[in-house]
């Protein structure tokens, strides 16, 4: 073996160690950014957890939001990275963390895709049907032309189509943490999911008092998500 080889396999070999350590780093500083998302978390009277509207923005920063864009396991395009963190800062936090939560952040290009030029917010696609879902992210038909090769492995595409699979049932179970009904003044009436978890910190409790086509309760709202304006940054009942 010529010295130009040696030392070529060896760089190569350097080259393969920095990219696991890399990949090993970000594993890490990723398990850290979910972990303090969790932590963002408040429970409401029926003991379901949420996210507040306001410890979501304040938790996503541009720069968090870059970073989470340059990790080596999402693979996404560097060219992407600058229309990614707009569409998320224009309002797309909801569906940002839903993506950052169940570790599939590289799925976000997909929706910016589908949102047909209209100047829609990302956030305004949940909540996700499943029908909604699966036809934002189509399996790829990558695997096609590879079915002539002797290296293709038909249980590397059922493995693949595995994941694909569970990271949409995730992503349907938890965007309810983060698509959460936000209140302010002289709202109009609003049909909600079954599925969605109200913000009232404490049981809803009758006031005495009838509407014209509905019963009155008092319900207590976190001081970060609600924008009463005359009670901004407290809880408001």
């Amino acid at each position: 073996m010529s010295s130009n080889t040696r030392n070529c396999n060896y760089h190569q070999a350097q080259a393969g160690q920095l990219i696991q350590i890399t990949i090993i780093m970000e594993a890490q500083d990723m398990a850290d950014i979910i972990s303090h998302l969790s932590e963002l978390e408040l429970t409401n009277y029926r003991h379901r957890r949420f996210v507040p509207r306001e410890r979501l923005r304040a938790y996503f920063t541009k720069d968090l939001i870059e970073t989470i864009c340059r990790f080596t396991k999402f693979s996404i395009e560097v060219y992407d990275h600058h229309q990614i963190v707009h569409a998320v800062l224009q309002d797309g936090f909801q569906l940002f963390a839903t993506l950052v939560a169940c570790n599939a952040v590289q799925f976000i290009a997909e929706f910016i895709k589908a949102d047909h030029f209209s100047k829609k917010s990302l956030d305004s696609m949940l909540p996700l049907s499943e029908a909604a879902l699966d036809e934002i992210l189509k399996p790829k038909n990558t695997y096609i032309e590879a079915t002539s090769s002797s290296n293709f492995s038909s249980s590397t595409e059922k493995t693949r189509s595995s994941t694909l699979q569970n990271q949409k049932r995730k992503i349907l179970e938890l965007q309810w943490t983060y698509v959460v009904p936000y209140f302010e003044l002289d709202q109009s009436h609003r049909i909600l999911n079954e599925s969605t978890i109200l913000p009232f910190l404490k049981r809803p409790s009758e006031v005495g008092a009838k509407g014209g086509f509905s019963d009155i309760y008092e319900v207590e709202l976190p001081a970060s998500h609600h924008g009463i304006l005359d009670s901004l940054g407290r809880n408001v009942r």
